[in-house]
């Protein structure tokens, strides 16, 4: 089939209007509306149909009633904000739309058990219809024990039959070669990519800075909970004692530990959450940008810290510890942590001056831009599931 006419992208985002409400992930904002973007470019002539359900928190701690509505040209299903239900009635919206406007490619970001079923029924309804599924994120892992699963309830059943759903799609694409392999998902009709750039970078890769331009702080920008390691960030800064200002952006768990020592120190800023051209304006002229990943309180094999790529652009050092999944062809272009950040003080100040910081910048921005675009993702999914070629 290579007669695509209409395209259907199917996610869990945001309304612009609603960007500042909790619940709300930005990285996971920037990726899908990047999907988006790069749907219309790789494919230009298509029409697309983006539904989405926005995220927010569960009632009683959220809003009971999440009404639908249309902006700039996406439909936000609404929903009874309670879990299981928000998902069936969502659901029940996807197969609504689809019918109705019959696309020929569905593409859905992340794996969820109603979400897949309505797909494989419209399916059924229209045979000719491919589906390919992006994974993203994974709660469970093939070890998980029944008590974890006890402990989970329903989130982990539907999550675990979600993955099971998923291996009826055409093509899946996941973060990871750990969840391809854990999940036994057939190698023919799925591959591996980790993310890529979005939008939020494009004004980053524009900046070129001369040594002396960047200005001597680091920041940390993303969730602030353990598995970003924000809270062994704000330890070593305290106890290494390093003469640098440390600003730190997002909300999460950690606000309040990261609020207060902003109090105990003058080299370290909390900004709490802001919105996206504020974070750019600090992380630009940074001398040190910071990602992280841990397996606390989740499986790093399965999150990819998307926020990676967009870091990777900035014209500063990259300051990251060996996660997996960690690029090999970036290695030589960050600065590598011991994973206790132990040598945190030394690294920041060996890099302090280092007068090849800017072919360090350049290369590592060459290699993020060829290697990891979501255009070039969507290439991958339209040559197995439209032109039927397998491109790994």
């Amino acid at each position: 089939m290579s007669n695509l006419k209409k395209v259907a992208f199917i996610g869990h985002f945001s309304s612009v209007e609603s960007r500042a409400d909790t619940g709300v992930s930005p990285a996971g904002d920037q990726v899908q509306y990047e999907i988006i973007e790069s749907i219309k470019k790789v494919v230009p002539s298509v029409e697309i149909l983006a539904i989405s359900m926005q995220p927010v928190v569960t009632w009683p701690r959220g809003v009971l009633l999440k009404r639908g509505h249309i902006s700039f040209g996406i439909v936000f299903v609404g929903f009874l904000n309670i879990p299981v239900i928000k998902h069936l009635i969502f659901s029940m919206g996807i197969l609504y739309h689809l019918i109705k406007t019959s696309p020929e490619l569905c593409i859905q970001y992340n794996s969820y058990f109603f979400e897949n079923i309505s797909l494989f029924v419209y399916r059924i309804i229209n045979p000719r219809v491919k589906i390919s599924i992006i994974i993203q994120d994974v709660h469970i892992n093939k070890y998980s024990s029944l008590d974890a699963f006890m402990k989970g309830g329903l989130k982990y059943i539907f999550e675990f039959f979600s993955m099971r759903t998923a291996k009826l799609a055409d093509c899946v694409v996941a973060i990871s070669d750990a969840i391809l392999e854990d999940f036994q998902f057939d190698k023919y009709s799925s591959f591996v990519f980790p993310g890529g750039v979005t939008s939020f970078a494009q004004p980053m890769l524009k900046v070129v800075l001369k040594c002396n331009d960047r200005q001597k702080y680091a920041v940390f920008a993303g969730a602030l909970e353990p598995h970003n390691g924000v809270n062994k960030i704000i330890d070593a800064w305290l106890y290494q004692e390093i003469p640098y200002v440390l600003h730190i952006f997002g909300r999460g768990s950690l606000s309040s530990y990261a609020e207060s020592a902003s109090l105990r120190s003058s080299y370290i800023i909390y900004h709490g959450f802001q919105n996206d051209s504020i974070v750019r304006d600090f992380q630009k002229f940074a001398h040190w940008n910071i990602c992280l990943r841990y397996s606390i309180g989740l499986d790093e094999r399965y999150f990819f810290p998307s926020k990676f790529f967009n870091s990777a652009c900035a014209p500063g050092h990259l300051i990251v510890n060996r996660f997996y999944g960690l690029p090999n062809a970036l290695l030589d272009h960050l600065l590598i942590v011991d994973l206790d950040l132990s040598n945190l003080s030394y690294l920041i100040s060996k890099s302090s001056d280092d007068e090849r910081i800017n072919d360090k910048v350049n290369m590592r921005r060459d290699i993020v831009v060829k290697a990891f675009s979501w255009s070039a993702c969507l290439n991958d999914i339209l040559n197995r599931c439209i032109y039927d070629r397998k491109t790994h």
